[in-house]
């Protein structure tokens, strides 16, 4: 009977001794993981101070490219990069209208810079993120394919392709609209995407576009429309006033 108990207590013993080791292990990660997030968050403050775009995003996905906030923050960088590179382009072409190989260059890059964004994005949305970013990430992609659509037609490509970005660029906005309206701090914001939305349908609606031909009038018609259209920071960019956040 003594046998008996003394196994009971030491079996007592050894299971509360393991339950203390488990709190105590869990105990150390958590303390673990909040100074490494207490870190990670302090490396982002100081990215976010830097003025070179290249660099910032390679920091950034150094940090953890998987986080929506870091992933939000690279998007951001790639949309200033991709601004930049089209402004280079205009001043170029605006000297001279003969594509040179610097352009193609610069033509080259901004695909790439493109790609990233919508890359960057498309993969962020999969992670179903709350709307307080998912609405700046459809309002980002839906400028992005809005550059896209004046690209093509700049390069002289078909005006189906365009239409298809331009659709895409509709129906990105619509869904920022749709994500903005769930999230509640932000309804000093709600009218960003809906005024992307409404440049971009208005005076000539998406059934007059799809009807349009190839024809090299209607083409430069829609080139026009399009350049008035363009945002200059896809709408959110922190310190911006929202009535200067679209290129009218």
């Amino acid at each position: 009977m003594l046998h008996r108990r003394s196994d009971y207590y030491c079996l007592t013993a050894l299971f509360f001794g393991l339950i203390s080791l488990i709190l105590l292990t869990l105990t150390w990660q958590n303390a673990r993981r909040g100074q490494s997030l207490a870190l990670v968050t302090a490396e982002i403050s100081r990215i976010d101070t830097e003025t070179n775009h290249q660099q910032a995003i390679a920091r950034y996905s150094h940090l953890n490219s998987d986080n929506p906030l870091i992933k939000i923050r690279i998007m951001r960088r790639y949309w200033r990069l991709i601004l930049k590179v089209r402004e280079q382009i205009g001043i170029i072409n605006a000297d001279n209208p003969e594509p040179d190989q610097e352009i193609i260059n610069l033509r080259q890059e901004f695909e790439q810079l493109r790609f990233n964004l919508q890359e960057t994005g498309e993969s962020l949305l999969k992670q179903k993120p709350t709307p307080e970013i998912s609405w700046r990430v459809y309002n980002l992609l839906g400028a992005t394919y809005l550059l896209q659509a004046a690209d093509l037609l700049a390069k002289g490509e078909s005006l189906k392709q365009s239409q298809a970005a331009l659709n895409l660029a509709i129906k990105h906005f619509k869904s920022a609209i749709t994500e903005i309206d769930k999230d509640f701090q932000a309804r000093d914001l709600n009218n960003i995407p809906r005024w992307n939305l409404e440049l971009l349908t208005t005076g000539q609606s998406q059934s007059e576009l799809s009807q349009m031909t190839t024809g090299a009038e209607n083409r430069l018609d829609l080139k026009k429309n399009l350049s008035t259209m363009l945002p200059e920071s896809a709408g959110f960019m922190v310190g911006e006033p929202p009535d200067n956040r679209v290129r009218k």
